[in-house]
């Protein structure tokens, strides 16, 4: 199906599960999933969601399934925001209902924590009056329940998060109504539940979705052009002094979606052309032209380093909904990193690293232990590795 508005999450298999989205002359929402195999190039159809969903979220839980959220069931005002939730299964292909969350949310944002939990913040909910949400939720999949933590700052939609190398959450941009866009950045501690104001952006404009990107080295990519002024131009944002810092002009002004890419550089991807964003060198480079002019499209990292760009609009005039998808191939990929398994069993080679003991249910880790685990790209993509480091949780 032609898709604008839909999300692309990759699976445990390798696979590309695409839900969603609104198509056709009268942007019709849809129900309807579809998945993408990279082996063979080819998309087939799924089981179909519970609810006709755009501008939703999805996000893979550690158990393989995926948990998607709220989102518009109309295309256009009112909306109809949602407030339902449900998990899509990989190894039945169905969606089944989960917890709904405590409030309508489209527009909004959903994080995997370092805990299994997923944080939901923000959004914004038009029947009627327009409501620009402040508050979040978090959802946890033992328990498949939402529960209420702590409030943004501010309300805003159209918002972009992203999980820091230290366990946090970074939220940032969106807009809130007559207020315009959102200029301050918020970050939310798993550990106390709260949000804290970090920073503010100097650009005129606010981010948008899925255009913030957090880098190894702990500091976030973040090109502002969404809203209201357009700008080629990005910023690296650093948590660690809440500071802004100029990262270079793009070789074009564009409404698109980024990648972090194996190599550590940042693909950003749509209308006409692609950039590559080297965040050691603060630079951009252009990355070629897409096969077919797009906006509004998703693109996933694949395990073997490319990413899928699938779907959007073609035109902002006539609405070209687009069925069409391609992949891009950099130049330099490292493998995705691999755990090993033991022989004859698909026990990962997790052993305590005091007694050479294999971790398992019944002789499980502990806080503070040290572990060796062995894998390959863990930490030097061009080598096989046996690492260890302490159990923090």
């Amino acid at each position: 199906m032609p898709r604008h508005g839909h999300t692309a999450t990759l699976l445990q298999n390798g696979k590309v599960l695409i839900c969603g989205g609104f198509s056709g002359y009268n942007s019709v929402v849809l129900a309807s999933a579809e998945l993408y195999d990279p082996t063979a190039g080819t998309f087939s159809t799924t089981g179909s969601m519970t609810s006709p969903r755009q501008n939703h979220t999805a996000t893979l839980l550690p158990d393989g399934k995926v948990l998607v959220t709220g989102g518009g069931a109309s295309s256009s005002y009112p909306f109809h925001e949602l407030r339902s939730a449900e998990l899509y299964d990989p190894t039945t292909g169905k969606f089944t209902a989960t917890a709904d969350m405590s409030t309508k949310r489209r527009g909004h944002s959903a994080t995997l924590l370092n805990d299994g939990r997923v944080l939901i913040a923000g959004g914004g909910s038009f029947d009627g009056v327009n409501v620009f949400i402040s508050s979040t939720e978090l959802y946890n999949p033992v328990m498949g329940t939402f529960s209420p933590t702590g409030s943004m700052a501010t309300g805003r939609a159209g918002l972009s998060a992203a999980l820091l190398v230290d366990g946090r959450v970074i939220v940032a941009g969106g807009h809130n109504g007559d207020d315009g866009p959102v200029l301050s950045v918020e970050i939310y501690d798993p550990d106390t539940g709260a949000f804290s104001i970090a920073g503010q952006t100097g650009f005129p404009s606010s981010v948008g979705p899925a255009i913030m990107s957090a880098l190894p080295n702990g500091k976030v990519l973040i090109n502002m052009i969404f809203y209201d002024a357009q700008s080629a131009d990005a910023q690296l944002y650093d948590p660690a002094t809440m500071t802004f810092t100029f990262a270079g002009t793009m070789t074009a002004q564009r409404s698109f979606t980024s990648a972090l890419l194996s190599s550590g550089t940042v693909l950003t991807a749509g209308v006409w052309s692609a950039d590559l964003s080297d965040p050691s060198t603060d630079g951009f480079s252009r990355a070629g032209d897409l096969a077919t002019p797009r906006t509004g499209h998703s693109a996933t990292l694949l395990l073997d380093g490319s990413v899928l760009l699938a779907g959007g609009n073609q035109s902002f005039v006539n609405s070209t909904y687009l069925n069409s998808a391609e992949v891009y191939r950099p130049a330099n990929v490292a493998p995705a990193p691999v755990l090993y398994s033991l022989q004859a069993t698909s026990q990962g080679a997790i052993l305590h690293a005091g007694t050479n003991r294999v971790v398992s249910v019944s002789d499980p880790a502990v806080a503070g232990e040290a572990l060796e685990i062995y894998g390959a790209g863990l930490t030097n993509p061009l080598a096989q590795r046996r690492c260890a480091w302490p159990l923090v949780g």
